[in-house]
């Protein structure tokens, strides 16, 4: 592939996707006329004067993958990192989602309509919240550290369908705070700490009636767990509580190498749908 033209298309769409291999051929050609590399590669420009397989495979992955693309001269996360100097706070368990292909994905699943409140949990630098504005009614961004919380504001203030909220998630009475903002339900989404991954999806479950969607991404291992049969090894009290109250599924799993800094096993995506009425009857749910 002629190396600093329409490779740089690809190596921004597939990143870790990938392997670079050369077949010795230019199979796609972009005019110089047109612009830089960086300026050719978001107009998706190609010269299709060659009929060979690789131009064919190229062409196709870059077309086929438009809503994932990275706009060429986007600063990304490790930039943001590095510009407002902030460093992961271990004992938030933060871990920065580096792939936007991911956060792509997540919105995509969330399927939000223009009446829909979202509330995000851990907003961190808003990059779910960028891409659920324009969809949603109104997005919820909590973020509990303070440094984030500061650069969230800033970075929403004049956006009127976002509002940031400094809170712990764990003490958010969520009912109270869906009714202030005039919505009967909400949609939860969020990258969730691993130390802390169950006990805010016990918090989720006593607000289930008013929750109307659930897309978070959580360990691996947890993720397995909650999605594991009757009978397995992995079966335990909080897959037992979730087959009661909800549907659920692993949506996708994800690289630990998607994130930053790198934790040492992979996440996955989960999505809960919370049951209106259980479909299994018992006297009572305070000692199920």
């Amino acid at each position: 592939m002629y190396h600093d033209q329409a490779l740089i298309a690809l190596k921004m769409i597939l990143r870790d996707e990938a392997v670079n291999f050369t077949m010795g051929l230019p199979y796609i050609r972009t005019s110089c006329s047109s612009g830089t590399a960086y300026d050719i590669a978001p107009k998706f420009i190609s010269q299709r004067k060659h009929n060979d397989s690789g131009h064919k495979i190229s062409c196709s992955i870059i077309y086929r993958n438009k809503k994932r693309y990275s706009m060429a001269g986007q600063k990304t996360t490790l930039d943001i990192l590095k510009e407002y100097n902030i460093k992961p706070r271990k004992a938030l368990g933060q871990n920065f989602l580096i792939d936007d292909n991911i956060n792509r994905f997540i919105v995509e699943s969330l399927e939000l309509e223009n009446d829909d409140l979202v509330l995000e949990i851990g907003a961190g630098l808003g990059e779910l919240v960028d891409l659920m504005k324009d969809e949603a009614g109104l997005v919820l961004a909590l973020e509990i550290d303070r440094g984030l919380n500061a650069l969230l504001e800033e970075k929403f203030q004049s956006e009127k369908k976002v509002r940031v909220l400094n809170e712990d998630i764990l003490k958010c009475d969520l009912g109270g705070l869906i009714k202030k903002c005039n919505f009967k339900q909400a949609i939860i989404v969020g990258n969730l700490p691993y130390y802390i991954s169950s006990p805010i999806i016990f918090h989720l479950i006593k607000y289930r009636q008013i929750i109307s969607k659930v897309i978070i991404m959580i360990q691996k291992e947890v993720a397995q767990r909650i999605v594991a049969k009757v009978g397995c090894k992995d079966y335990g009290i909080l897959s037992c509580l979730l087959d009661y109250y909800s549907e659920k599924k692993i949506i996708k799993i994800v690289k630990s190498s998607c994130f930053f800094p790198r934790p040492k096993v992979d996440s996955a995506i989960i999505e809960l749908s919370f049951y209106k009425n259980p479909p299994i009857k018992v006297k009572s749910e305070d000692f199920f």
